[in-house]
């Protein structure tokens, strides 16, 4: 199958199920670990498309976007997770994201997040 092939086949959202079952396990640990607050909440726009952009802190950044963005989120994200504790690196196989291969031009991940957006889409990206 040819790039292009692949990316007219991309659906937004994807992973309805698993997704819902993951936001829930963030919700309560969230919940239970911390004293988390979302300042600003009535800022967000009705609908996308939407890009939810972060500087990327720590391992748990995408599972706070996942907690506080109300909608479908599709993740743009390094294929490598070097500093990642082992434990926490099945969450991004399991959520499913767009890899990006550094050192590449990245045109998959990047041909799928457009797609992601065209549909109205809600997509996030640490850029750094």
């Amino acid at each position: 199958m040819q790039a292009t092939e692949e990316i007219e086949e991309i659906t937004y959202p994807r992973r309805r199920v698993i997704r819902v079952l993951l936001r829930r396990v963030a919700e309560a640990v969230f919940f239970a670990l911390t004293d988390f607050h979302l300042v600003g909440k009535e800022n967000f726009p009705q609908e996308g498309p939407l890009l939810v952009v972060g500087n990327h802190f720590s391992f748990i950044d995408p599972v706070a976007v996942i907690r506080v963005v109300p909608w479908p989120v599709e993740f743009v994200g390094g294929f490598r997770m070097p500093n990642a504790p082992p434990i926490v690196t099945w969450i991004p196989k399991v959520w499913g994201y767009y890899p990006v291969f550094r050192g590449t031009g990245a045109r998959g991940a990047l041909g799928a997040a457009e797609i992601v957006l065209k549909r109205g889409g809600i997509l996030g990206i640490f850029p750094e």
